[in-house]
């Protein structure tokens, strides 16, 4: 069994999704502290051209909470707000009738945690995309919280009797290949590749946005191509 950690990231990337093509299951990694100025309660999306943050506020975000603690603030019109920010960015892309709707869908639910809210998120986005990776919730729920860094990893591999773990290339100085091995456990690594796709109003293709951008932009079988774009090391 193949299996994927990362933590709950809003909105992420293609390669986050790359990442979950090439697993059976991911893990949301939501017992650790929040990370300031990361991607778990924002991303990038294309507005006129350029890119631009798109935030969800979170009520008293702090370096000393872990992600699963924090709650979104009450959507009084925040929620609106992101909602006509996307109508107003991606009215004219060529997938925006298809898309819009599940965007809809997801910024209506009532989840008041911003884990929780990520999870349901991905969950949807995976259907959309047709992707059949088995998704847990929260690492919290598993035992041996307590454990740090390559240690806990190994114990979250161990309990999902998992025979491959893979991870994003920047934790390549993070693990040892030896140590995995030992445990019947062989360690890969994913490099993404951002192929590029026609982006509306955008003279350069801008690389990395939300994976918003993508499914605005690219037909279903677009968004199949841009899934397997990787290499397995």
């Amino acid at each position: 069994m193949t299996l994927a950690i990362m933590q709950p990231y809003l909105f992420p990337y293609i390669g986050y999704f790359q990442l979950m093509h090439a697993a059976d299951k991911l893990l949301l990694l939501d017992d650790v502290a929040w990370i300031n100025k990361g991607w778990i309660n924002r991303n990038r999306i294309l507005v006129q051209g350029q890119p631009q943050y798109l935030t969800f506020p979170v009520a008293g975000a702090s370096q000393n909470k872990t992600i699963r603690e924090l709650e979104l603030l009450t959507p009084t019109t925040w929620k609106n707000n992101i909602e006509k920010t996307l109508l107003m960015a991606y009215k004219k892309a060529p997938q925006f009738e298809q898309f819009f709707p599940v965007l809809q869908f997801i910024l209506k639910n009532e989840f008041t945690h911003l884990s929780t809210f990520i999870f349901h998120s991905l969950q949807v986005l995976c259907q959309y995309m047709k992707l059949p990776v088995q998704l847990a919730a929260s690492t919290s729920a598993y035992p041996h919280a307590a454990l740090k860094g390559q240690d806990r990893i190994l114990d979250l591999c161990r309990q999902e009797n998992a025979t491959v773990y893979i991870n994003p290339p920047g934790g390549a100085g993070l693990y040892d290949a030896e140590r995995f091995l030992q445990q019947g456990i062989q360690l890969r690594f994913l490099q993404p590749a951002l192929a590029p796709y026609a982006q509306r109003g955008s003279a350069n293709f801008v690389p990395a946005l939300s994976i918003i951008d993508v499914l605005m932009h690219c037909s279903d079988d677009e968004v199949q191509h841009q899934l397997k774009q990787y290499q397995l090391a």
